[in-house]
């Protein structure tokens, strides 16, 4: 499966819903090392949670930050914009793990493809071996699954690191969002 070439939205909503999140904010970033380009960095810090796609890996790999500060960045907007009921599942220290892990290979010189570092989220019916997934009903609640689907797979070997599980319609059994289960997700 190829990379789509023209990301339409912010990276933490690549496969969740391609709307960017409403508002703006911005955490500071703490550079691991200089910025290649700090104008570039200025120009960028304003929106850096709406990023595309390309545009994240882009800054990641040419060091203009790193991928820990700009999951750090992804994380604070994720937390601000609690009452969305975007998240299922998410757990911070996974995401800061993997994206520190992400830097000391970048540091290295070793590249995992062409989404290193980026942090994405996933529908919460994609398997995925770091977190749950549940199909957003609790009969799943406890599933673990062995390993991840294909197309997380596909991402990973990209260099993609799991942000979080969005919620969804129960077992997709709908296309509203509405959920007794775990909330409706509320879609800015």
């Amino acid at each position: 499966m190829p990379i789509p070439r023209r990301p339409d939205g912010p990276i933490i909503c690549v496969i969740v819903c391609r709307q960017p999140v409403a508002g703006r904010a911005f955490v500071s970033l703490k550079a691991a090392s200089a910025p290649r380009n700090p104008n570039r960095l200025t120009m960028m810090a304003d929106k850096l949670e709406l990023l595309s796609l390309r545009e994240a890996a882009a800054a990641i790999t040419e060091g203009d930050f790193s991928a820990e500060n700009y999951a750090e960045v992804l994380l604070e907007k994720a937390a601000e914009h609690r009452d969305l009921n975007t998240f299922i599942a998410l757990d911070p220290a996974i995401v800061l793990e993997q994206a520190r892990l992400a830097d000391l290979d970048h540091a290295k010189g070793r590249s995992h493809g062409r989404l290193h570092g980026v942090p994405i989220a996933l529908k919460d019916n994609i398997d995925t071996r770091l977190l749950p997934t549940t199909g957003g009903t609790p009969a799943l609640r406890g599933n673990r699954p062995a390993r991840d689907a294909e197309i997380a797979g596909r991402l990973f070997a990209e260099g993609a690191i799991l942000f979080g599980k969005a919620g969804l319609h129960e077992l997709s059994y709908g296309a509203t969002n509405v959920n007794d289960a775990t909330g409706a997700v509320h879609n800015p």
